[in-house]
Formats: C-alpha cells, structure tokens, sequence
C-alpha cells in the first residue's frame, strides 16, 4: 500500500510525536515509585487513597494528627518539643489563614493566651506568675521522665524483648508521669479557682467571649500590648508556660471538663489547599497499599487506646472542676487515679511508637530517598 508524501510526513510527525510522549512518561515515571502513581487520593482531608478511603468523616482529626506525627517521627522530630504536662483543662487552636490571602499572618505562639492575660487584673496576672515559678520545674522532671520513656522504648526494642515484658517497664514510667500530671493539674485548678472569686462581671464575660469566638482578641488591645511588652523582658520558656496557663484558666473557668478534656480528635483539619495538606498528599501518594493498610491499622489502635486514656484523664478533670463549686473534693484519691491514666498514656504511646518504628522500617529505600527530597524538604 502507497501513501501520498503529505501523507507519509504527517505518519512521521504523530510517529515522532507519540515518542516523545512516551519518553516524558518514563521520565515521570521514574522521578516517582510507581505505587505513587496508583495512589492518587488526597491526604489530610481531602478523597484518601486504598485502605485509607474508610475511614469516617468523624476520625479525619486524628488521621491529620497520625500524619504529622508520621512526618515528624520521619524527620526526627519525634517526640516534638511540644510535651503538654497537666493539661486537664483543654487547648485553643487559633485558625491560619489561607496561604494565598493578602497581608496573611500566622498567629503567633501563645497568642490566645496573651488575649487572656489582657482581659485580667494584675492581681490575677501575678497569681499566674507564681503557678509558673511554682510549676517550671515540675515542668523540667515531666520532660526529663518523658524522655526516658522513648529511650526505654528504644533500648526495649532493641533487645528485642517480649511485648507484654515491653508493657510492663514502660506502664511503670507511665505511671509515674500521671501521678506528676496530676499534682500539676490540681495546683493550676486551685489558681483557677481563686481567680475566679476576685473577677468582675465584665472581666467574666470577657472570657466567655474568648471561649465562644477565639479569633475575636486583638494583639493591638492595650491591655495586651502591654501584657507583651512586660513578658518580652521574660525568659522564652517562663513565657510560653504563664501563656498555657492563662489559655487553661479561660478555659477552666468558662466550660465543664466533658468540654475541656483534650482528645485525639481535638484538632482543625489542615486545609486542604494548604502546602501542609499538598505534603501529606505526597506522601500518601508514595506509600504502597500494604503501607496503606498499616496506617489504617495504626489509627485504629490509637483510637482504641486514646479512649481509654482520654476517658481516665476526663475522671480526673471532673474531680478538678469540683473547685469551681461547694462540692468537696477528695484529694486523697487523686494520686492513684493519675497513675492509672499514666498506664493509659504509655499504652497508647508505645502503640504509636511501634506503629511509627514498623512504618519507617518497610519503606523501601527508593521511598525513603523521594521522600526525604521531595516531601520532607522544608516541614514545619
């Protein structure tokens, strides 16, 4: 069969033109494992791919925590620096704007805080200062006893040691952590409470406010310009500690500890069209469906154990909101109680750490390479 010139230059043209289309797929093919191009679901909050897609609406909080935990953990940065001692009375998370808005400011650290502090006297303030003083090293031997945990872990694992014998040392660790936790708590919920006898209304409906619509303080209030000024003399640990403590007392004294109690869930969703959310994405992208399944698996235990552990520290937290009332309050029994949720705490931290451990071992040395150029570069 004969083909008219033109003819015959327009096969070569398309034959030259599918080349190169073919050429430029390998190409992305192989700047990419290729288990990342079947995974084409979104991460964070977005369609999630393979065994990831059932999870329900309800437990994509804790999934978008699983993940920056993942990411830290990849990046070293696990266990963070953010270790929150005593915290039976909940956290505000302040909303960033988008990353394409004009004139875009993130909140500063502490920044609900500081609203807080404005709306109180100076007497309230000094009180908050002395819990402070008071609490730093406390502070100091949470942290000193939190870090033994995850080297106990590692040191665990590493002689590779029968998983209940695993339990047992680091539930002793743990338990010790909760008895700490709740000497915290209950000295923060006394400041609390003495605060409150000495408000005014205004002061009090101030708070509320804060609680009801957080974004509603201004860091241009004068109060609060003030407040900044004094603490900028400060050093930068005793500061973010009298912050904590002014966001608790808000928080403590406008709402009931069913309210407060931190949880898993307790976290905005990145946004989706966030470069966090683009990274997350990445990332799942890159993971094979064994993988997948294994964070499916890894978030249904963590949720397991946080229920236990957040329906232990919740116990805790009513016996603290007692303060607030005429009701009598039986100290005697706190310290127990705080040991059985430290036992919680380090049951769903080991869980989460063998989860992490197990993840990072089965990523293939071509998924840890593309991931460490193009999905770690430049975390938070």
């Amino acid at each position: 069969m004969s083909f008219h010139p033109a003819c015959r230059r327009a096969t070569k043209r398309n034959s030259i033109a599918w080349l190169l289309l073919i050429v430029a797929m390998l190409v992305c093919t192989v700047a990419r494992p290729a288990h990342a191009q079947r995974n084409r679901g979104r991460g964070g909050n977005g369609r999630l791919p393979g065994a990831l897609s059932n999870i329900p609406r309800a437990q994509l909080g804790a999934f978008d925590r699983l993940l920056d935990d993942v990411i830290d953990y990849l990046t070293k940065k696990y266990p963070t620096a953010s270790v929150d001692p005593g915290n039976f009375f909940g956290k505000v998370v302040l909303r960033n704007p988008p990353d394409d808005a004009v004139d875009a400011t993130p909140p500063i650290p502490g920044q609900f805080g500081y609203y807080v502090l404005g709306g109180l006297s100076n007497d309230h303030r000094r009180q908050l200062l002395l819990l402070t003083n008071e609490q730093m090293p406390m502070v100091l031997e949470f942290q000193g006893k939190f870090k033994q945990f995850f080297a106990k872990f590692e040191e665990l694992k590493a002689q590779a040691r029968p998983t209940r014998a695993m339990e047992l040392e680091l539930q002793k660790i743990g338990e010790e952590l909760g008895e700490l936790e709740v000497r915290m708590g209950l000295a923060q919920a006394r400041t609390f409470a003495k605060i409150r006898e000495t408000m005014t209304d205004d002061q009090v409906e101030y708070q509320l406010l804060l609680r009801r619509t957080p974004d509603s303080g201004s860091l241009e209030n004068p109060s609060v310009v003030r407040v900044r000024e004094a603490t900028s003399r400060m050093p930068d640990e005793q500061v973010t500690l009298l912050l904590a403590f002014a966001e608790r007392c808000c928080l403590y004294l406008t709402g009931a500890a069913s309210q407060n109690v931190p949880t898993l869930s307790a976290k905005q969703l990145t946004d989706p069209d966030s470069k966090e959310a683009e990274r997350k994405q990445g990332f799942l992208q890159t993971l094979n469906p064994p993988q997948l399944q294994g964070l499916a698996n890894m978030l249904s235990a963590q949720l397991r154990l946080q229920a236990d552990a957040t329906a232990k520290r919740l116990a805790i937290a009513m016996q603290l909101d007692m303060l607030k009332t005429a009701k009598r309050l039986d100290e005697r029994k706190l310290p127990a109680a705080g040991g059985m949720m430290g036992k919680a705490d380090a049951a769903l931290m080991a869980a989460k750490l063998e989860g992490l451990s197990s993840l990072q071992s089965n990523l293939s040395a071509a998924q840890k390479a593309f991931i460490t150029s193009n999905i770690l570069v430049g975390a938070p």
